[in-house]
């Protein structure tokens, strides 16, 4: 039993979300949000066939307008007036292998449907293909490209104020059904509350994906709880997130990934078969009679003395795998790790001890690369300083050399004017420069 388990994130307008451009992404449609005054367009999502359905489902006795993506989250932005409202909720469901393109629509529509029916919401539903590739950029093996559904709804119940009900003018303008979104569903704003409202959801998706998977003779052994609540003794996958996840599959190492890498070698290293954190196995080398082989590749017998005898069956066209440079780790962790799978005669940790060792070490390195910034800083302030205390001294310097010139000069001045006038007949005054 390995799988996914759901996810609920909230997007709100401190983060710089947009209710319109998030159901934009998910549906695969090309939305105006009035407020920031811009065009959110994802149908190319749909020409790439990455979104398999895309639907919106609303309450029973809902105007027509509840199941207009683009009205309705229109009108989900107007009812937020704070600049840091949270404006939807998206939760993400990892529908299981095997499963059709309708089958998995079905499973969505039906946990959507559960949302409606529970909190009186609008829910728009994209159910997309997974990426052809894992987090690290390495292509899935057969039969493990399945699918997975954002289940995305606001924050407010859908709700009928009879006062708000008016009638359109002569031109047909101001008129109002008296439907809108009023009350916050304070369900999922509560932390409390919110978790056992989220465990209650993926309690009724772990169901829905029995259910499912039983209809296809697969294994019905999806559950909701972590390995911890289960009593297992298993670690769950390291999350690399959406910023390392980008980097990984353009072929940008990171740490987080070389930290799942290390986890998943020392995973097949200690039991022979691969856990939760392994990568899928590499794919078999193509053959001549399928695949072009390229020159570099290519190793040919020596020819003999008959001609074109290196055509011959005897001597066939051998294909070599280049020889892979081992890339040493760039962070603390991976280097440590891999010192310590190079010497077996010392103690090796547990895939637990393990997972806890690459937090620490990883904590260890973060504060290591904060105390270096922070030396970084002090010696510039400590530079900084020295100029300019040479500055201060050598303005005190040059300030004391001309107060002593100008003091010299006065002297100079008055001894003169004192010759002058003891010199002259009848002077009965002395004039003096003074400071």
């Amino acid at each position: 039993m390995t799988h996914a388990r759901p996810h609920l994130t909230t997007h709100g307008r401190a983060k710089g979300h947009s209710a319109l451009a998030g159901v934009a992404y998910r549906l695969g449609l090309r939305l105006y949000d009035k407020r920031t005054d811009t065009w959110h367009d994802y149908r190319r999502r749909i020409l790439g066939e990455e979104i398999v359905a895309a639907f919106t489902l609303a309450p029973e006795g809902a105007p027509a307008w509840a199941t207009d993506p683009a009205k309705v989250w229109e009108a989900v932005e107007s009812a937020e007036l704070r600049k840091d409202s949270q404006v939807a909720h998206d939760f993400r469901i990892p529908v299981p292998f095997g499963l059709s393109d309708e089958q998995a629509e079905a499973m969505a529509r039906a946990m959507a449907q559960r949302i409606v029916s529970t909190w009186g919401t609008v829910v728009s539903v994209g159910v997309h293909r997974d990426s052809p590739v894992d987090v690290l950029g390495q292509p899935k093996p057969f039969g493990k490209q399945g699918f997975h559904a954002h289940l995305y709804f606001p924050t407010r119940a859908l709700a009928l104020d009879a006062s708000a009900v008016r009638d359109a003018d002569g031109e047909g303008q101001g008129g109002s059904d008296g439907w809108g979104f009023g009350e916050k569903l304070h369900a999922f704003s509560k932390k409390k509350a919110a978790a056992m409202v989220i465990t209650k959801l993926n309690a009724q998706w772990a169901a829905l994906a029995n259910a499912h998977v039983a209809t296809i003779g697969g294994i019905p052994d999806f559950t909701h709880l972590s390995y911890k609540r289960l009593g297992l003794d298993k670690v769950p996958q390291l999350r690399l997130g959406l910023g390392a996840t980008a980097l990984e599959r353009k072929g940008i190492a990171t740490n987080k990934g070389d930290m799942l890498r290390a986890a998943a070698g020392h995973e097949l290293a200690s039991t022979g078969a691969p856990g939760p954190n392994a990568l899928p196995p590499p794919l078999a080398a193509p053959t001549p009679a399928s695949t072009p082989v390229p020159k570099a590749s290519v190793s040919i017998a020596p020819p003999t003395a008959a001609p074109r005898d290196w055509l011959h069956s005897a001597d066939p066209i051998v294909l070599r795998a280049p020889a892979a440079t081992p890339q040493a780790p760039s962070n603390l962790a991976g280097r440590f790790l891999a010192e310590l799978d190079a010497k077996p005669e010392l103690p090796q940790p547990n895939a637990e001890q393990r997972s806890r060792l690459v937090e620490w070490l990883q904590r260890i390195e973060k504060a290591l690369r904060s105390l270096a910034a922070l030396a970084l800083r002090l010696a510039d302030l400590r530079e900084r300083w020295q100029r300019d205390d040479m500055a201060r001294a050598t303005f005190l310097a040059e300030g004391d050399d001309r107060r002593r010139q100008r003091t010299d000069a006065r002297e100079a001045v008055n001894a003169g004017l004192a010759v002058s006038l003891h010199a002259t007949p009848g002077a009965t005054k002395r004039y003096v420069f003074r400071q």
